[in-house]
């Protein structure tokens, strides 16, 4: 059994192994209609969660899929954030706000999996990435 400084220390230490910057969000509702343009417009996202994150390739094909009528592939990526990382749901999405790897820098990836642990020292998401042109804001 661990004790409270071994946990403490283990959720120090993959803290310091987190390069970047993450954001999560939540789409708020449905599409509306602007009438002077006659263009569907998304509502605000809902913000979730940021803070310190890692990314890296899962090490694994991307998965085909259908979006639509397109035919895509993609994608996953383990994203590693602190402990206490709370409130992210599948379908959530996440974009690298800062980091050390420019191509991920406002990639939205759509959050697939959250993992769980019983001594919880550090949250783990699989996100996907449809391999669409990254979004710089």
């Amino acid at each position: 059994m661990l004790t409270t400084d071994e946990l403490d220390g283990m959720r120090t230490t993959s803290a310091l192994a987190l390069p970047a910057t993450c954001a999560v969000t939540r789409p708020s509702g449905d599409h509306t209609l602007d009438t002077a343009t006659g263009l569907l417009e998304d509502p605000a996202p809902l913000a979730v969660w940021s803070g310190a994150c890692r990314v890296r390739s899962l090490n694994t094909q991307g998965r085909d899929g259908e979006v639509g009528a397109l035919h895509e592939t993609m994608g996953r990526y383990v994203v590693t954030l602190p402990h206490d990382a709370d409130g992210i749901e599948v379908d959530d999405f996440l974009a690298v706000v800062t980091g050390t790897d420019d191509e991920l820098v406002g990639r939205p990836l759509r959050v697939v999996d959250v993992g769980w642990s019983e001594w919880r020292i550090d949250r783990r998401l699989v996100v996907e990435d449809l391999q669409q042109p990254r979004v710089v804001a």
